[in-house]
């Protein structure tokens, strides 16, 4: 994984205390530009998003999502659905060690394209799990499932979007990942993606199970 910038501003992740852990620096997210190698391949996975059919989930009856999906959106949120899947190594809840999920072998093409992405991007960077939501909107969270640095981008023709990070001190900041990747410790620090005003957003995330 890519070493921390040293002169990279540091906030304190107070909410660590409430977990019963030890008080400790978090690095700030940063923004950081698609290059243009990367382009083509976005092209394609974007083609690939717009013509499967994305395998659906009930967050409040698999408790998968249950903690992130927006209350307020409906009046009727135990039947709330979400187009949403997960790729790579996913948490069995009758094994303690990661499996495969499923959808490799569904999207096996996918797979290898989205490493083939964060390759490009980060050669460093290392991951166990991606994450892909298609139009899914996301209130206050932490994924505390994950561990280390995640990225995260935003894929597809819309308007508005992007996430917000919710600092110790109860500062909130945008970060528009429009086309763009975002760094972030979603374990540490509060996040919710930022409403879509026009269009569907894709938003692909790449992180660690532990």
């Amino acid at each position: 994984m890519r070493n921390q910038n040293p002169q990279q501003k540091r906030v304190k992740n107070l909410s660590l205390i409430s977990e019963g852990k030890n008080l400790e620096d978090v690095p700030s997210p940063k923004l950081e530009d698609v290059k243009d190698k990367e382009k083509p391949l976005i092209n394609i996975l974007l083609s690939y998003f717009k013509n499967i059919k994305f395998p659906t989930r009930n967050p409040s009856k698999d408790k998968s999502r249950k903690n992130v999906i927006i209350e307020e959106a409906t009046d009727d949120i135990e039947n709330v659905v979400i187009d949403a899947f997960a790729i790579g190594k996913v948490r069995a809840y009758n094994r303690k060690e990661l499996a495969n999920s499923v959808n490799n072998k569904k999207f096996p093409d996918m797979l290898l394209l989205l490493d083939r992405l964060i390759k490009l991007h980060n050669p460093r960077f290392t991951y166990t799990t991606i994450q892909i939501n298609k139009g899914v909107q996301t209130t206050y969270h932490r994924d505390k499932g994950n561990i280390g640095l995640s990225y995260c981008i935003g894929l597809g023709d819309f308007v508005g979007g992007g996430v917000i990070v919710r600092f110790a001190d109860g500062v909130e900041k945008l970060y528009d990942n429009h086309n763009k990747w975002l760094y972030y410790d979603g374990h540490s620090l509060e996040h919710a993606s930022n409403k879509v005003k026009k269009g569907l957003r894709y938003a692909v995330i790449y992180f660690t199970h532990f």
